[in-house]
């Protein structure tokens, strides 16, 4: 699959399918990389203790990850 392709039009299910477990494998190997990603979301309003939060996933948890690295449960 080259998503690349200027010819053809994936859908986003199928482009998944193909990278989504090198993507995962990735970031198993890096949890960290996308910290400043996920920093710039509470930059200009702070998640604070006790407030709930809906993240809709692609099931990798690499926002719940980040948290519990961040804001770790006392």
């Amino acid at each position: 699959m080259n998503v690349s392709d200027d010819l053809v039009v994936y859908e986003y299910s199928e482009i998944f399918e193909h990278r989504g477990s090198l993507y995962h494998d990735a970031m198993l190997s890096c949890p960290t990389a996308r910290d400043a990603e996920f920093s710039s979301l509470f930059a200009h309003v702070p998640l604070m203790a006790g407030e709930c939060l809906v993240d809709v996933p692609s099931g990798g948890g690499y926002l719940e990850a980040f948290l519990a690295r961040k804001m770790p449960i006392s």
